[in-house]
């Protein structure tokens, strides 16, 4: 063989191996890419789950809760604590990225207890403590999703 051959085989051999690289470079990123993307809109969904459950919390209790203290309750707090919940339906209804989490979790079951005692009730402070228990098991939820473990 000549030695411009040998000279010639040893580009291609070093052409191939970078091409190669370049791909398997580009493929790792990309699945690297995806997963991150992922975890993002897992992290957005459960945040979004946990401000809406909030939000319904507040005006729901400032609406409705029977406390012995006079309250003035206007018909736009009612109205804003009744598109809160209804929010919050919604939100436990449309999550994409946390779907089997939320379904397999029963939070949607949960948020239905919560809202037929205190509608039963109207005791404010049990309402308050349940929202606190639905809000905790979201919490550990996302925490366990992300391999994470609470800190005590």
């Amino acid at each position: 063989m000549y030695p411009q051959a040998w000279g010639l085989i040893g580009v291609g051999v070093g052409i191939a191996g970078s091409l190669s690289g370049i791909l398997l470079t580009s493929r790792l990123t990309r699945s690297w890419q995806r997963t991150q993307w992922i975890s993002d809109n897992k992290k957005l969904e459960y945040r979004e789950l946990l401000a809406a459950l909030t939000k319904a919390q507040r005006l729901m209790s400032a609406a409705w809760s029977r406390s012995e203290l006079p309250t003035v309750v206007s018909p736009k707090d009612i109205d804003a604590a009744i598109e809160a919940r209804d929010d919050l339906w919604v939100m436990l209804e449309d999550r994409i990225f946390i779907a089997e989490v939320v379904k397999n979790k029963l939070f949607v079951r949960e948020w239905e207890r919560i809202l037929h005692l205190f509608e039963a009730r109207g005791n404010f402070i049990e309402f308050v403590d349940d929202c606190a228990r639905l809000r905790e098991s979201i919490l550990n939820a996302a925490l366990r999703d992300f391999g994470l473990h609470r800190l005590k």
